[in-house]
């Protein structure tokens, strides 16, 4: 070594080489699959909050039943932000009229951003189930959300308020009115941001929904995909 001091930086330059070479291999030989996993995450969080699967289920129904259930719905965009997109998601009955809807939100969580879906009635005020599908709250404490036992039945059968506040979060324990639901014991923050960009998006929805004349066309999920980026006449909407 002392008579050849470049040895260890060529020996590691080569060995940085070789094994960065194989990561980026890997990560291209598997990049369609984890895009896939994504989007199975994401229509599984949708087609269990509008209750086509039961939330006991929703962990263990296999992929093609999830994507069955997910290819009979119809949607549109809420936002063309790219940072935070957002679709929501129909069941059209036999008449054509909405039988549930699924309404994405997403938005700033304490750590991050935080998305999800909140499923609700034809009657555009029953809560239906609530997932999340995105997270980096802290375990154990804000990333609670997710789980149902603890914080997202409490959001099953709730009304959405007229106003501002479709849902208040109140703290655990106390009992519970038809316009609220239960923050996450020691995650103030989590709560308080999730509540916060909820109830704007719930009610930027639910003003969208009351001033229809009639449902719009929708576009079949099978035509593009939703979580794609917007079709070109969804882009000239939000200019």
């Amino acid at each position: 070594m002392r008579d050849k001091p470049w040895y260890p930086v060529v020996y590691m330059f080569v060995l940085t080489a070789v094994f960065s070479g194989a990561l980026v291999v890997l990560a291209r030989a598997t990049e369609t699959r984890v895009e896939r996993n994504e989007k199975l995450f994401r229509m599984r969080a949708v087609v269990v909050a509008m209750g086509l699967i039961p939330e006991e289920r929703g962990t263990t129904a296999p992929a093609a039943e999830v994507e069955a259930e997910f290819e009979r719905l119809s949607w549109r965009p809420l936002s063309d932000d790219p940072r935070y997109p957002r679709v929501e998601f129909v069941l059209p009955g036999p008449d054509g009229e909405p039988e549930v809807y699924g309404v994405e939100i997403s938005g700033q969580g304490f750590w991050d951003k935080m998305s999800g879906v909140v499923g609700i009635d034809a009657d555009g005020e029953t809560v239906v189930g609530v997932t999340f599908f995105e997270q980096y709250e802290t375990p154990g404490l804000g990333a609670e959300v997710t789980r149902f036992d603890r914080f997202r039945q409490h959001f099953v059968g709730r009304k959405l308020a007229p106003g501002e506040r479709p849902l208040t979060m109140v703290a655990e324990g106390t009992e519970l009115g038809p316009h609220e639901v239960y923050a996450v014991t020691g995650a103030t923050q989590t709560s308080t941001r999730l509540a916060r960009f909820m109830n704007v998006q719930l009610d930027q929805w639910r003003t969208g929904l009351a001033v229809r004349e009639q449902p719009p066309a929708r576009r079949p999920v099978g035509e593009v995909d939703p979580f794609g980026p917007l079709p070109a006449e969804a882009q000239e909407a939000f200019e």
